[in-house]
């Protein structure tokens, strides 16, 4: 919609072109223009792309973990989350990626001992960036609103305000 919106004359230029009459024999089979539909499908594969190309700029994917990290610095100053460790985001990265990882795994991902680990882990609910659907079973990762001015400083300007 951003993209349609960015050129709404260009959009229903191409869109009245699609829903003209045939040109001619070499126009397609249709009552319609073929021609005109391929080029609004065109428009809208280009503008698709255009739209790619903001959000990976915005979401800046490669940097990911290490936004993790700095998340996980700053927040290790607070008391209720002195336990967390930036050893915890490679595993939240990984985590990212697929849907979910049993717990034993991913605080071996972190290489600490075992105790640490399970200090890291709580603080990580706490914090709200992993979920469990039961109290024992896998993590998932979450995505609080309230973390995404350390993870996604560029995409939602209002997150940028402390909430701390």
């Amino acid at each position: 919609m951003r993209g349609f919106a960015r050129d709404q004359s260009a959009y229903y230029k191409h869109l009245i072109a699609a829903d003209q009459r045939r040109k001619g024999d070499y126009d397609g089979r249709g009552v319609l223009s073929e021609s005109g539909l391929v080029e609004f499908i065109a428009f809208c594969m280009n503008l698709c792309l255009d739209q790619i190309g903001f959000m990976d700029d915005m979401l800046q994917i490669p940097a990911f973990e290490a936004r993790l990290a700095q998340m996980l610095a700053a927040e290790a100053t607070k008391s209720d989350t002195r336990f967390l460790r930036i050893e915890a985001a490679q595993p939240l990265a990984y985590l990212a990626t697929i849907k979910s990882i049993d717990r034993a795994r991913f605080k071996a991902m972190m290489g600490l001992p075992s105790r640490t680990a399970d200090r890291v882990l709580a603080d990580l609910f706490k914090l709200g960036i992993v979920r469990s659907r039961t109290p024992k079973g896998p993590i998932e990762l979450a995505l609080p609103i309230t973390l995404f001015r350390y993870l996604f400083p560029r995409l939602w300007p209002e997150a940028e305000v402390d909430t701390a």
